[in-house]
């Protein structure tokens, strides 16, 4: 039966990226727990973009100099989440809302492109929206692929 949970990707590095980019990040957001995903960023080459929801370059913040800043403002981020009353499961929305490009892989270096594109009915009959795009910067050491940066909150237009 195929589920939105599921991997959709048998082997290779699809499969690993999506267990990156969707599986362990939404289940660390979920469930406020860093530690989920951690192993997945290298900590000593990151470096995060925050496009503020602007596809003009003259207004991106250098927001995430190190990993911490980013794993603050993801604590932060999932502790506003869970503040929500939600009128449908949000762990099925933001796995349905969620899309991945093909990577895009060059040596031990890869790009990919996390997209989400939906919404999430809230008890009070409003749509929490769930509608922005990232770039995600990979590097492959010792056959472990990690994310190093990325340019986030880019809109979808």
């Amino acid at each position: 039966m195929i589920s939105v949970f599921n991997n959709p990707f048998a082997e290779g590095v699809e499969r690993t990226f999506w267990e990156m980019c969707v599986h362990r990040d939404i289940e660390a957001f979920l469930a406020g727990d860093w530690s989920i995903t951690e192993a997945d960023f290298d900590e000593e080459e990151f470096f995060g973009m925050d496009a503020c929801g602007s596809n003009d370059p003259r207004n991106w913040l250098p927001k995430y100099p190190t990993l911490d800043a980013y794993r603050r403002e993801f604590d932060i981020q999932a502790k506003e989440f869970t503040g929500f009353d939600f009128a449908e499961d949000p762990r099925a929305a933001l796995y349905s809302a969620l899309q991945l490009s093909d990577p895009q892989i060059n040596g031990d270096r890869a790009v990919i492109v996390k997209t989400f594109d939906g919404g999430i009915l809230l008890d009070n009959g409003s749509t929490h929206v769930l509608e922005w795009r990232s770039i995600f910067h990979l590097r492959c050491k010792k056959n472990v692929w990690r994310f190093t940066g990325f340019t986030g909150y880019l809109p979808l237009q």
